[in-house]
């Protein structure tokens, strides 16, 4: 018996797609103004209580800051664990190179009130949309950029948002095709818990299923980017929501070996960048190399 209830709390572990799928941190980490940048603190109803986020205008660093006008406005989705300060490396440079940026917290994590599940967490993402949609200085387009957890959770608000207005595109970085096929995927892949393999549907949720709603975001654009070397959400996850998708779209793979990568790798920055002057400047998604990526999905 006590050898079943290890193994249970391993594959949970494993696992970590519900309930204990969340690993949400009220502990303050890096704040804009450390890495001096200007921001304001904002809070926005949500379905159990406020919500937090921060707002960062746009921050040129040359002389002519002031008569440039910003390139559009990224809404930032992070990923698992901790709060909105943890995931600040993610998208820090982004003001400085002409963006607004609209970083928040999920219900549960930071100063965000409630506590987390799976379909919460879209609710909140709507609500995000919503708030920065609102705001009269977001009058160049919207981009939501989401990264692993934020990926998932980011299309799947994006698919069932009743009003798109300003909305450019969405960059789902790193994330995975549905809370259960990643934990098949994670159970599988280790010999003390393959035998818990046919209880996941039982113990993880079915919704969202982003690899489902993806469809629903055409006509507005998807790029999709992963990285081979994934160890964490491997490439397999984020491949399916590709092949799912509808056109425009793209797949990217990344050279980072990291999942956490912050786009510190210069290829990988370099293709974000020339990603976000598409969505926000054309109404056209080119392939990388098509030969390319279809022999990389075959694979």
């Amino acid at each position: 018996m006590l050898r079943y209830i290890i193994l249970a709390s391993i594959f949970l572990r494993l696992t970590a797609c519900t309930g204990v799928f969340f690993y949400p941190s009220e502990k303050p980490g890096a704040f804009p103004i450390n890495v001096g940048l200007e921001f304001d603190e904002v809070l926005f109803d949500g379905e159990e209580g406020e919500l937090y986020g921060w707002w960062l205008p746009t921050q040129y660093a040359d002389s002519m800051a002031e008569s440039r006008q910003p390139k559009g406005t990224i809404i930032f989705a992070h990923g698992n664990a901790g709060n909105v300060s943890s995931h600040l490396a993610f998208v820090y440079w982004l003001p400085k190179l002409g963006y607004n940026l609209f970083m928040f917290d999920y219900r549960g994590y930071g100063h965000s009130e409630g506590k987390p599940t799976a379909m919460g967490i879209v609710d909140d993402t709507q609500r995000a949309i919503r708030y920065v949609q609102g705001r009269e200085e977001v009058n160049t387009g919207i981009v939501l950029y989401g990264h692993s957890l934020g990926g998932a959770t980011g299309l799947s608000a994006l698919a069932d948002l009743e009003n798109r207005t300003g909305i450019r595109g969405a960059i789902i970085d790193s994330s995975f095709a549905s809370y259960r096929s990643i934990a098949r995927q994670k159970v599988a892949s280790h010999w003390m818990t393959a035998v818990f393999y046919p209880l996941v549907p039982l113990l993880i949720t079915g919704k969202p299923v982003p690899e489902q709603l993806v469809t629903k975001l055409a006509p507005l654009p998807v790029y999709i980017s992963h990285s081979p070397a994934d160890k964490v959400i491997p490439i397999k996850q984020g491949r399916r929501l590709f092949e799912h998708a509808l056109a425009p779209k793209q797949f990217y793979s990344l050279k980072t070996q990291q999942h956490n990568h912050g786009w510190q790798n210069k290829e990988d920055r370099q293709w974000f960048m020339a990603t976000l002057e598409q969505l926000f400047h054309t109404n056209t998604v080119e392939p990388i190399d098509a030969a390319a990526e279809e022999a990389m999905l075959a694979r």
